[in-house]
């Protein structure tokens, strides 16, 4: 008898500090939630995210236009900086609840952890299965109420997958990297992933100069993936595409917004904004 009961109460003991673990929890943090994407094993960032399904990844582009550096005739080319923003939906880095209870109770498997035993039931061995840990990130007062996107940083944007995009006609391109690799990568709750960088680049434009002084050039920039077909990425512009900072100028030429477009080609089948 005095054995049963030693047994009972070490079974009582057992899930209370359970319990309390699990009300510990709420406290979780933004360093929590990042490594527990990162870590995550399930999670390969050399695929894509809807690689294994039947539909393309749509990554949506923006520019912010800093400056017009030159346009050269002689060479064909012109040179600009710009924030070349990018954004797509990873369903594999939404950060909620249950993902964030299984990285905090590692003893409920993956990070898309399956149903378990009722919390506290006794297994057949004589443990106590301890309850699934609840972890609630929003909407009651919790540290992590309110939080919409978590701001990765730049030493660790290279864990995530990122689209293997690059310029068409671009003739010398750079990430601008004074004092740290100018990037930013955010992620939302929902696996919106939002990424910028600061690019400089040198682009071939194709000038016809037979009307000269009195013609109109149009140099553009294309933009496209350079690995993946049109049936795993696919690139479109953002409803506003271009935006140009105040102020920006070009001395004998005058900027403007001329409007965007798509195109495919159509050997290969690669997206391709222009």
């Amino acid at each position: 008898m005095e054995t049963a009961i030693r047994t009972w109460l070490m079974r009582l003991l057992t899930l209370i500090v359970i319990g309390s673990q699990c009300l510990l929890s709420t406290g979780i943090k933004r360093e929590d939630i990042i490594k527990s994407l990162v870590n995550n094993n399930s999670y390969d960032n050399s695929i894509p995210p809807n690689f294994e399904d039947d539909f393309p990844t749509e990554v949506t582009i923006q520019l912010f236009v800093l400056s017009f550096n030159s346009v050269t005739e002689t060479s064909m080319e012109y040179s600009m900086t710009v924030f070349l923003r990018q954004r797509w939906v990873d369903k594999r880095l939404v950060w909620n609840d249950q993902v964030m209870a299984a990285y905090l109770h590692p003893s409920y498997g993956t990070l898309n952890p399956t149903s378990r035993s009722t919390s506290g039931q006794q297994q057949g061995n004589g443990t106590v299965t301890p309850p699934a840990p609840t972890v609630n990130t929003s909407g009651d007062g919790s540290p992590m109420e309110g939080l919409e996107r978590l701001e990765v940083d730049t030493r660790l944007i290279d864990s995530f997958w990122l689209p293997d995009l690059y310029l068409v006609n671009g003739k010398d391109s750079k990430i601008h990297d004074v004092t740290m690799p100018n990037r930013l990568l955010h992620i939302y709750r929902n696996g919106t992933v939002a990424t910028s960088a600061r690019i400089s680049t040198v682009a071939s434009c194709d000038l016809h100069l037979s009307k000269y002084p009195h013609d109109v050039q149009t140099c553009s920039l294309s933009l496209g993936s350079y690995s993946y077909s049109v049936e795993n990425v696919v690139f479109k512009w953002h409803p506003v595409p271009v935006i140009f900072r105040e102020g920006v100028t070009l001395p004998q030429f005058e900027v403007e917004n001329g409007g965007v477009g798509a195109c495919k080609i159509q050997s290969d089948s690669y997206s391709i904004v222009v």
